[in-house]
């Protein structure tokens, strides 16, 4: 199958400072691809430049079969864009401001039936400044559905929102995935990327580091699996000597309570319990954790 969206060997300097350095990745038809990566990696303008809105200087970007500096105008037409910031007409309704969005476009979605799919139906006449951060961020997804788009591209689509109106715009993604559109993401929450993405590529200081799935870019790590003990009392140095057994580099991440990698051998557990019990190390409470995308991350951006 031929990608959806094709990057290759992409360069984008500011200066001498290299913001976007040889990226290259592809997104299937109707795949959520997501791009992690710390502040300054070179996220943004990657999808900037998909986008059409920052120019580069070499590499190639196709979308769906189309050069982007010789077809940016039928590109744009396919695309749905919500970015970081945005910014809106004060005095129109949300219905109007749609509806002035789509007449700009041959293909495009009825702006009440667009309202009432992201939650929005009862605030049809209501203004931007009457709407809460939850609201408003459902509000820019539905701008970026106006024109009925074939690839939908979200720049942190949940900065800033409680969980519970996260969670809703989740919902939306997904929903709006499932009926056909592929999904370009951006995000710094670890749990949104892990929820969303059939396929994450990390980024950091520019460069593409890896791209796999959540799940195979979580058994790369290679047996990390974490063991949490919380005791009564802070442990003396003759007991945290038993734990230095264990992992060298064992954490004491607040009062009373200890992390340590374990591995994944199927007996390990049981020693390590009956090592404790030996050294009158009793714990109140033991937590096991597999390796997660937040380990993943830190793993590869921390240099």
């Amino acid at each position: 199958m031929n990608p959806v969206v094709q990057v290759t060997d992409l360069n984008k300097s500011y200066g001498k400072f290299l913001a976007v350095n040889d990226v290259s990745f592809s997104v299937r038809e109707g795949e959520i691809f997501g791009i992690l990566g710390p502040n300054g990696a070179g996220k943004t303008t990657t999808l900037e430049i998909i986008e059409g809105l920052t120019s580069y200087q070499s590499g190639s970007v196709t979308i769906r079969g189309m050069d982007l500096k010789k077809d940016s105008k039928s590109i744009k037409s396919i695309l749905g864009i919500q970015l970081q910031s945005s910014a809106y007409f004060d005095y129109l309704t949300l219905k109007e401001i749609l509806t002035l969005f789509g007449s700009m476009y041959k293909n495009s979605r009825n702006a009440r039936e667009l309202l009432e799919e992201v939650g929005l139906g009862e605030k049809t006449q209501s203004r931007l400044k009457q709407l809460s951060g939850g609201e408003t961020h459902k509000f820019t997804l539905a701008a970026a559905l106006i024109n009925n788009p074939q690839i939908l591209i979200l720049d942190e689509p949940t900065t800033a929102l409680d969980p519970n109106s996260r969670r809703e715009v989740w919902s939306m993604i997904q929903a709006i995935n499932k009926k056909g559109t592929t999904v370009l993401i951006t995000t710094h929450y670890m749990e949104e990327a892990n929820t969303l993405c059939d396929k994450i590529a990390i980024m950091n200081h520019g460069k593409i580091i890896t791209i796999d799935s959540p799940d195979n870019l979580k058994q790369s790590l290679n047996s990390t699996n974490s063991m949490t003990i919380t005791t009564l009392e802070n442990l003396n140095n003759n007991k945290l000597k038993h734990i230095e057994k264990i992992d060298p580099n064992y954490e004491q991440i607040e009062p009373c309570k200890y992390k340590m990698q374990i591995g994944t051998e199927p007996g390990n557990f049981s020693t390590i319990l009956k090592m404790l019990s030996n050294n009158d190390i009793e714990p109140i409470s033991l937590e096991i954790s597999e390796p997660t995308l937040e380990d993943v991350f830190i793993n590869f951006t921390q240099n």
